[in-house]
């Protein structure tokens, strides 16, 4: 990527600070007008906050990083009990976020570009409804863009300021990792650009091997602790879970099922460590076993995070803001009060339709968008290598492996800068993806791209390519 070297630092400054208000500002209000109603992995997090509060550490095991259920349990230490503090700490990460993206996008394109991307997020449904739950989405994807953030200023500095930024850069990746361990998806294609700068066209291996000590110094600690309790020197012990769950018999989408034997079996039977191995072997023997249902899953996978495909999460987020409090109420009480929630059932699946309307038809005008405005950007590699090749180490990474549509969160806005660039180029003639193809075939391409996902949601076609059918022995 190119820097404007004229480019006021200041303006750059000033539309960050103006994104950030208006995320901010969407966020609060959404938190303050909503109901909360914790769900899955949510819970997890808050449980093992209140053990670091009651015990003054983590509860045993590696099922979960470290990083955020200590922040967590700092924000109900600071502010008491209660969802809506640590629902405006995120509403917080999350402005920080488009506000991050606004001075990461700065350094190489115009003010203009880079509030459209800021605001592209800001604006994001599906980043909005995540807010009011305990998840790691919010601290995962502001860490990434800090990452990325020092990488490209260490890039354009000059002396010991490339060494501290490329340091405070290894230092992000550490936390996010301790945040979620999927950010390692991103290490190899972050270490390639630093071994090889291709801006310059320089070999600067030093570098690559600086970010990655620091980073390994920021985990190392929790690796220690796992070692100690005889794990081995594992980061967290989901992801054979995960691998199996997406690779197996039984798997037909993206997404968590209940697998056999289950994970409570599974380490009753071998323990923590020996149940990652064991279902971690399981599912690469089932690849090496079927490459054509593999593959195909991997297609399931891609379209989860790349077409419209809405996240249980956020459409669960959309149906608690929508209904009305007596329903709300009634559906936290269903088990106990089943009787009670009868009538407020037909509210209640209302409220879940609208919800994935609303984020399918999200999906279908900015999903096509984003692939169209990444593919463009390929030929121009070089220029954009610091954004397109992570982006792509972590989608290819998750379509490999596991992933869940709300994984996206920490892909979508990243994607949201070559949207912004698109924008750029069919309304303001900028030109930053290329003279060829020329603006009216550019503005040709996105007008068949949209259609094209519009079409498919409107007719249903996408939904059948989202799940397979079950596998026959």
């Amino acid at each position: 990527m190119r820097s404007v070297q004229s480019r006021p630092v200041r303006r750059n400054l000033l539309a960050a600070l103006v994104v950030f208000l208006v995320s901010f500002g969407i966020r609060a209000w959404f938190v303050g007008s909503t109901q909360h109603h914790p769900i899955s992995d949510a819970r997890h997090y808050e449980r093992r906050a209140q053990h670091i509060l009651e015990h003054g550490a983590m509860p045993d095991g590696a099922y979960r990083t470290p990083a955020y259920p200590y922040f967590l349990a700092s924000i109900v230490k600071v502010a008491g009990p209660g969802w809506r503090a640590p629902a405006m700490a995120n509403a917080a990460m999350g402005a920080l976020s488009s506000a991050v993206l606004v001075l990461l996008v700065g350094m190489f394109l115009s003010a203009r570009t880079a509030i459209v991307a800021g605001l592209l997020h800001a604006l994001s449904p599906p980043a909005v409804a995540l807010v009011p739950q305990t998840l790691t989405e919010h601290p995962a994807l502001l860490l990434t863009l800090l990452t990325l953030l020092c990488l490209a200023c260490a890039d354009r500095a000059r002396g010991r300021r490339v060494w501290l930024l490329t340091l405070a850069g290894g230092v992000c990746f550490g936390l996010l990792l301790l945040t979620r361990p999927s950010g390692l998806f991103l290490l190899p294609a972050l270490l390639v650009l630093l071994v090889r700068n291709v801006r310059k066209r320089a070999w600067t291996p030093k570098l690559a091997l600086a970010f990655a000590v620091v980073s390994a110094l920021v985990v190392a600690p929790w690796l220690y602790r796992n070692q100690r309790q005889g794990l081995g020197l594992m980061l967290s012990s989901v992801g054979g879970h995960n691998l199996y769950i997406g690779n197996s018999d039984g798997a037909v989408s993206d997404g968590s099922r209940v697998t056999q034997p289950t994970l409570a079996e599974l380490l009753a039977m071998y323990g923590e460590a020996g149940a990652d191995r064991w279902a971690r072997n399981q599912a690469l023997g089932w690849i090496a076993e079927h490459p054509g249902r593999y593959l195909q899953l991997c297609g399931v996978r891609a379209l989860g995070l790349l077409a419209t495909k809405p996240s249980h999460y956020t459409m669960l987020a959309f149906t608690h803001w929508k209904i009305s409090p007596e329903a709300f109420r009634a559906y936290e009480r269903r088990k106990a009060k089943p009787a009670a929630y009868r009538p407020y059932r037909e509210e209640y699946a209302d409220a879940t339709r609208w919800a994935e309307r609303l984020l399918r038809w999200w999906y279908a005008f900015v999903s096509p968008l984003m692939v169209l405005g990444a593919a463009l950007a390929i030929p121009h590699w070089r220029r954009y290598a610091l954004l397109l090749v992570p982006l792509g180490a972590y989608v290819v990474g998750l379509t490999l492996t596991f992933s869940q549509p709300r994984f996206r969160e920490l892909s979508d806005p990243l994607f949201c800068v070559f949207v912004a660039l698109l924008v750029s180029d069919l309304a303001f003639g900028t030109q930053r993806l290329g003279k060829r193809p020329s603006r009216r075939v550019k503005a040709i391409l996105a007008a068949v791209a949209v259609a094209a996902w519009v079409t498919f949601e409107a007719a249903g076609l996408w939904s059948p390519l989202y799940t397979l059918d079950p596998l026959t022995p």
